[in-house]
């Protein structure tokens, strides 16, 4: 069977030895190519516009808003878990946010990071499904339903 590897090569994306960093210098935009190989037949590709990032002039990324998916997503109040940076970053990158009138249902809930978010943050219902309770203040907090 033929790998993942020589396919790249046949439909000219994959260029061994040459130094595609040295080419991008001039331009202001480049394609970022990312595999994900599943096994050594199967992969899953993906091809996006990026932008230079002014912090780092040789690099490129495909969110300009925040280069190098560095978004700032830290809150000074207590949270249950530190995971719930990634829902911070998921909704700044998309642009995107629950209003108080959505139901969100957040699955592995424990120990409630992501529903603290939800709840305090953006004053959703959260219905928070785990086979382990979520924190304390969490399980008490009336805009939360624990399954």
């Amino acid at each position: 069977a033929e790998s993942v590897t020589d396919r790249l090569k046949k439909k000219k994306l994959l260029f061994p030895g040459k130094n595609i960093e040295s080419e991008q210098k001039e331009e202001e935009t480049s394609l970022l190519l990312q595999i994900l190989l599943f096994s050594e037949n199967v992969a899953a590709v993906s091809l996006s516009q990026s932008r230079r990032v002014p912090e780092f002039p040789t690099r490129f990324w495909p969110n300009a808003c925040y280069p190098m998916g560095l978004a700032k997503v830290d809150i000074k109040s207590e949270m249950p878990s530190s995971a719930y940076r990634k829902l911070l970053e998921a909704f700044a990158c998309w642009g995107i946010s629950p209003s108080p009138q959505d139901t969100v249902v957040d699955l592995g809930a424990s120990p409630g990071g992501w529903t603290a978010v939800l709840a305090q943050l953006y004053q959703c219902r959260v219905v928070a499904v785990d086979r382990s309770p979520l924190n304390a203040r969490m399980m008490n907090n009336l805009l939360v339903t624990f399954v």
